[in-house]
């Protein structure tokens, strides 16, 4: 039997039964996900295969970079981001948006204020980021001076190179159902999943699950936040790139003649 988060009191004997609900009732699952303010770490994540450690990339000494939120990952509320899906929030909301502690919009939990973050989207390998994954993802970054941050236990956290993920309030725009199912019923549906499929870097997931929500536009909702964990756990703070100091030690021969009387 199949159970699924959207229909909680149903279950389902085959994967197209849980399809054909979803068809059914698409429009109102769109306009309830377009309703809620989410916070990204509410729910258990699907776990990507994780390296050591975060490499290092370019940065300025002198700030901290939080990687936010990461597009093309199947994340825990079974949604994909596309790459475009800050581009508009960004640009609109620029020195608006708080940096807090575990979503909390209180005085004692402000990590930085809106006029000290500054937010960029920024192309970044996965590798670079923990997850051992080949290619890129699109990373919504906050890029604060070290000064800057107000709240100590996130100035640790940052000083120390602790473990930590990041999370974004958010409101979702624009969104579609892909399912994979070539029948006549779901054209569209499975439009949006070919279209989609081979970008997700967890893609085996989505397979498994047979459906995903593709999410191109989103909202940031008046903060970003410092969390224990989150549902997408690719967001780290970024390090600098530290350079590996080789030690050359070169071999002196002392040439010894040697005299044949």
């Amino acid at each position: 039997m199949i159970k699924s988060a959207y229909f909680p009191n149903q279950t389902f004997e085959t994967k197209e039964a849980l399809f054909n609900e979803l068809k059914t009732y698409k429009d109102k699952l769109i306009n309830l996900k377009r309703a809620t303010i989410l916070n990204s770490d509410s729910l258990k994540n699907v776990q990507l295969k994780r390296l050591d450690a975060v490499k290092g990339v370019d940065l300025d000494d002198e700030y901290t970079y939080h990687v936010i939120n990461t597009t093309k990952y199947l994340d825990s509320h079974g949604d994909v981001h596309t790459d475009s899906i800050w581009t508009k929030s960004v640009k609109e909301q620029q020195r608006k948006v708080y940096f807090v502690a575990d979503h909390d919009l209180s005085i004692k939990s402000v990590i930085a204020y809106p006029e000290d973050v500054e937010m960029y989207v920024d192309a970044i390998e996965w590798k670079n980021i923990g997850v051992d994954l080949d290619g890129t993802t699109n990373a919504l970054i906050f890029k604060v001076k070290k000064t800057d941050i107000q709240l100590d236990s996130a100035l640790d956290i940052i000083t120390n190179k602790r473990n930590i993920e990041h999370s974004v309030r958010m409101q979702y725009v624009k969104i579609d159902l892909a399912i994979n199912d070539s029948t006549d019923d779901f054209k569209a549906e499975k439009g949006v999943w070919d279209s989609t499929i081979d970008t997700i870097a967890n893609k085996e997931v989505a397979v498994e699950q047979g459906y995903f929500w593709r999410v191109s536009e989103a909202k940031i909702s008046q903060e970003g936040s410092m969390v224990l964990k989150g549902s997408n756990d690719a967001t780290p703070i970024l390090q600098q790139k530290v350079e590996k100091e080789v030690e050359i030690i070169e071999e002196v021969k002392t040439f010894i003649p040697t005299f044949i009387i």
